[in-house]
């Protein structure tokens, strides 16, 4: 540079101040520099946006004291406002010191570090950062570390981190009441350890179910013992998870320990009652159950198991009643439900939920058992079950006996009565039959010598002969019916036949006859006497419709309906009336030799049809619904099946 460019001496200063301004300008940071009087040099634009407050005060020059006085009395330091001057004072002292960093907190709310040192000529440089961001995570990070210490003094355990070699570096004061050590015993001193504190015995299978847990990146849950201070021994429940960083790394352990000795020992003092009440309960006799209130199973003993579930896979504690009797459903352990197993499903749990009184149960194997069924005091139910085989069948031996026995007396009453309807029939007959004749011929010879004479007489000798009539076929009757007869049976289509009969047979005007014929079967009847038997049951439905004592609404259709339908290994044939139906006094007696209700007849209609159906090997039955009439079943066996009842031989020789 030539002689006449260069700057001037005072003009060079100015443009190294100028150049260092504006370098100290692109600091981050907040520059200031003091002389060794402690007045401003210079300071740039950074500082003075810290403290816009004072900005005006800051002239090159100014005394730092009169500065900072200046900057309190406008309020830019909140700190001082209790006592200015102690303030003031205070920070002064500071200064002098002019070594070390501080925080400083503006009234804005921001914070500053500020970072002090002396220069070589006995200034001070200051460099001052805003490390607001910095208080706030920090106060969120005290905030967070309170709660959590709050949180592990009020856990009811001890709480840890471990590092991944399982070396304590956290530890809460509730280990203490565990292991008898404070928490800087495991972290601080390393006097103890968790692992050196475990019971022996449990350390292996310990460290062998944690360590595949961590393996697994998983959370555990173990049980063992611990042995505190003083030598007791603890059990606790260790519950931690593995922590890892983002590339898989374990970090560190975290985990809580709970006392458990009381929740053992009460554990403990439970399962002795229960072997207890068990050994109890299997030494009864009974089979017992227990069911809780959610009606799932709580216990049984052998006895029941025995009875209910011989495989050992049905009665486990746990499983629904429900579950239990829909299971002996399916595998057909009640034979009784196939009609209905839903409703008899259902049934057998209304039983079992109203848990009141006792009865007596069928079970397979021709078993019977008492059932007492009762509730808890916690809406559970128990159960007793006796087996009463031998009492049941005792009473049904000494059931069947009376039976036999009524039915002997009954025989017995029926062969005298036979025996009684024989002599009486024999005796009308042998009285009768001859008069009978003698009248029938007399007025055979009226009737000749007063035809055509118009003498008056001729509606009474139509009465004498009807009486004549009617006399000699109750004398017919009671002979057919005290005498024994062979049938001749021939295989017939029911259907068929029963259809060509009824064409045969016009009804009553005002009467319908219904047909219903769907049998396919054959039937083996004797025609003719079958033929008796049924025109006798819709007869009697004729005279039952015609009742003059009957009165149904006007315009009642008066019906009969005759039915055959196969059902099964028989044939079912059914004549229904809707007439007045049978009194329940009388439907009882009804097929009683000698027992009417009518003004005429000797009430053998029904007992002959009964002993013809009977002779063809099948039951007769009657039922009646008041005034809805009365239905007459006959069961016959379908042809091949047919087998014609044992007669009492001793009672028709008796009739004879």
């Amino acid at each position: 540079m030539t002689p006449s460019r260069r700057p001037k001496r005072g003009q060079a200063s100015k443009l190294t101040q100028s150049r260092l301004t504006d370098a100290f300008d692109c600091f981050g940071e907040g520059f200031v520099l003091w002389d060794a009087d402690d007045n401003l040099v210079l300071c740039n634009r950074k500082y003075r946006e810290f403290f816009a407050v004072s900005a005006d005060l800051m002239v090159r020059g100014g005394s730092f004291e009169e500065i900072l006085r200046g900057a309190v009395a406008l309020g830019q330091y909140p700190t001082a406002k209790d006592d200015p001057e102690g303030w003031v004072k205070a920070v002064l002292q500071r200064r002098r010191e002019a070594a070390g960093s501080s925080e400083l907190q503006l009234a804005d709310g921001r914070w500053l570090h500020v970072t002090n040192r002396r220069t070589s000529d006995g200034g001070i440089v200051g460099i001052l950062s805003d490390i607001t961001e910095r208080i706030k995570h920090e106060e969120i990070l005290r905030e967070r570390e309170t709660r959590l210490r709050s949180l592990m003094a009020n856990v009811p355990g001890g709480v840890y981190r471990c590092r991944a070699d399982w070396t304590e570096v956290l530890m809460s004061d509730g280990i203490e009441p565990i292991t008898g050590y404070p928490a800087a015993a495991f972290c601080e001193d390393r006097q103890v350890s968790l692992s050196n504190l475990m019971h022996p015995e449990d350390r292996e299978g310990i460290h062998a179910k944690t360590a595949r847990c961590i393996e697994s990146h998983s959370p555990y849950a173990v049980e063992y013992r611990l042995v505190d201070r003083n030598g007791n021994i603890h059990w606790v429940l260790d519950q931690g998870r593995p922590v890892y960083d983002n590339d898989g790394t374990l970090l560190w352990i975290d985990g809580v320990l709970f006392d458990i000795t009381e929740r053992k020992q009460m554990e403990s003092e439970v399962r002795l009652l229960q072997t207890r009440m068990t050994d109890a309960i299997e030494s009864i006799g009974e089979a017992f159950v227990l069911w809780g209130a959610d009606e799932r199973l709580v216990l049984c003993n052998k006895k029941y198991r025995e009875l209910f579930d011989p495989d050992g896979n049905l009665l486990v504690p746990g499983r629904s009643l429900e579950e239990v009797i829909r299971m002996n459903v399916a595998s057909g352990r009640h034979p009784e439900s196939s009609a209905d197993p839903e409703g008899w499903i259902q049934e057998r749990l209304r039983r079992y939920r109203t848990a009141a009184g006792d009865s007596e149960m069928k079970i397979p194997g021709d078993r019977w058992l008492r059932v007492i069924d009762r509730r808890t005091s916690e809406g559970g139910i128990v159960g007793i079950r006796t087996d009463i085989t031998e009492r049941k069948n005792a009473e049904l031996e000494l059931r069947a006996a009376n039976e036999s026995l009524k039915e002997a007396m009954q025989k017995l009453a029926s062969s005298e009565r036979l025996a009684t309807i024989g002599q009486v029939a024999a005796t009308v007959s042998h009285e009768l039959r001859n008069p009978l004749g003698a009248i029938r011929n007399s007025m055979a010879l009226v009737h000749q010598l007063t035809t055509g004479k118009q003498l008056g007489v001729e509606r009474a000798l139509e009465r004498v002969d009807r009486n004549i009539e009617r006399c000699t076929a109750i004398i017919a009757a009671m002979l057919e019916f005290t005498h024994e007869k062979e049938i001749t049976r021939t295989p017939t289509a029911i259907a068929a036949w029963l259809g060509e009969l009824l064409a045969s047979h016009p009804m009553p005007a005002g009467i319908t006859i219904e047909r219903d014929l769907r049998a396919a079967d054959e039937v083996a009847i004797d025609r003719e006497r079958f033929q008796q038997a049924v025109l006798g049951i819709i007869d009697n439905a004729v005279q039952a419709l015609q009742d003059p004592a009957w009165a149904p609404p006007q315009n009642y259709p008066r019906r009969i309906t005759v039915r055959a339908e196969s059902a099964g290994p028989h044939v079912r044939l059914s004549i229904i009336d809707n007439g007045p139906g049978i009194p329940p006094d009388v439907l009882p007696r009804i097929f009683e030799p000698l027992f009417t209700t009518k003004g005429f007849g000797v009430g053998l209609g029904l007992p002959t049809v009964r002993q013809i159906v009977e002779k063809h090997g099948g039951t007769i039955d009657v039922t009646s619904a008041g005034a809805g009439g009365a239905t007459v079943t006959v069961w016959l066996p379908r042809h091949g099946d047919a087998q014609p009842l044992t007669t009492d031989a001793t009672g028709r020789e008796a009739a004879a």
